[in-house]
């Protein structure tokens, strides 16, 4: 699959677009219009269209998609602009609510990394994810959401979510995802070690975001729970490659390490670590530990590539339907990427399972 000509000029376009000094290489092969057709359609598949058009604007005017479908792309971009700054407005709305309210957040993936890309609006819009550092603040901001009159529906993983103005947000009750109880005390520790000193200006209103070495961990715990469950997009590794880009030389990279270890993931992280730096582009010098390449990652981006955004696109389960978010045969992706990744981070792969099913009994 990596050796295809469209998803060669895939990587090739998602690095020009994601870094500035990117340019495309004099080895770039020029697509056919069916060609074109392959690489938008993957593109919107791994939510990273954003950052590919405009990785494409560096290409001569004779090596571009046909017009038709340059013309269709530049829309689905005006859109997007426009989707950031409802997303932002949003954002600044219910953080203002919770302020009002006395109730401390903290602004979760999504719009707080979209600051880290260069222009913001390239990645593409999710939802919008808050934590609550606590369980009573996570009770208290649910209650504040169903005396607004929303409806507010429970998640498997001690979260929920509603509609707000169209925008779909979630609560979590717990900040990182990682899934051994064990290592419960310890995360709570990392938290009251690293104080929430990054503020972001969302339409006026002061948003609070973790500090970059947690942000570095909820990330990639993030990433690791998603490929432990149905997959996980490109757009993710983006957002873990762009925080490492602008916040790398602002962490004592030691300590990172040493979180790593502890949490029982660094086989894992190493992986992603090789993941970023040989299809994304990130410059190694601006990872924050080492780059280890004790074991090959390639087959995790094969995986990724075939599974699509969340595993939406993995056919070997038959065809899903996204209208209601649900993915066909649960049990056994989750068996078969339990078993894929045992070896690199095995206590998350234990008790992932464990804790999801646990969860839903939950109320």
């Amino acid at each position: 699959m990596l050796e295809s000509k469209v998803i060669k000029a895939f990587f090739i376009l998602l690095r020009a677009g994601l870094w500035k000094k990117e340019n495309i290489p004099q080895s770039f092969i020029p697509l056919s219009d069916r060609e074109w057709q392959e690489l938008f359609y993957l593109s919107m598949q791994q939510t990273v269209d954003g950052i590919v058009y405009y990785g494409v604007q560096k290409l001569p005017d004779d090596w571009t998609p046909p017009r038709i479908l340059h013309i269709r792309w530049t829309i689905r971009i005006n859109q997007l602009e426009q989707l950031h700054e409802k997303m932002n407005n949003t954002v600044a709305e219910q953080a203002k609510l919770f302020r009002t309210n006395k109730i401390d957040a903290i602004l979760l993936k999504g719009q707080g990394l979209a600051q880290y890309y260069d222009p913001t609006t390239s990645r593409s819009c999710g939802d919008i994810d808050w934590s609550f550092n606590n369980k009573k603040g996570f009770k208290r901001a649910n209650e504040l959401i169903r005396d607004n009159k929303l409806t507010i529906s429970k998640q498997a993983g001690n979260s929920c979510f509603y509609h707000w103005k169209g925008i779909e947000t979630e609560h979590h009750e717990h900040i990182f995802d990682i899934h051994n109880p064990l290592k419960k005390t310890y995360l709570q520790r990392l938290m009251e070690s690293y104080p929430l000193e990054k503020k972001l200006c969302f339409s006026g209103e002061i948003v609070f975001t973790l500090h970059p070495i947690l942000n570095m961990v909820q990330v990639n715990s993030h990433i690791l729970k998603h490929m432990l469950s149905f997959g996980i997009g490109i757009r993710q590794l983006c957002d873990a490659a762009r925080l490492y880009f602008h916040e790398s030389k602002n962490i004592n990279k030691m300590e990172l390490l040493d979180i790593y270890s502890s949490l029982g993931i660094l086989p894992w992280i190493n992986l992603l670590h090789q993941l970023l730096v040989d299809f994304l582009g990130l410059p190694q010098e601006d990872l924050p530990i080492a780059l280890d390449r004790s074991f090959n990652a390639t087959w995790m981006m094969e995986e990724i590539l075939y599974a699509g955004n969340f595993g939406f696109y993995d056919n070997r389960y038959g065809v899903t339907d996204q209208s209601n978010s649900r993915r066909n045969n649960r049990n056994s992706r989750l068996f078969r990427n339990m078993k894929k990744y045992l070896p690199y981070a095995r206590q998350e792969a234990i008790w992932f399972p464990i804790v999801h099913f646990l969860s839903s009994f939950r109320k």
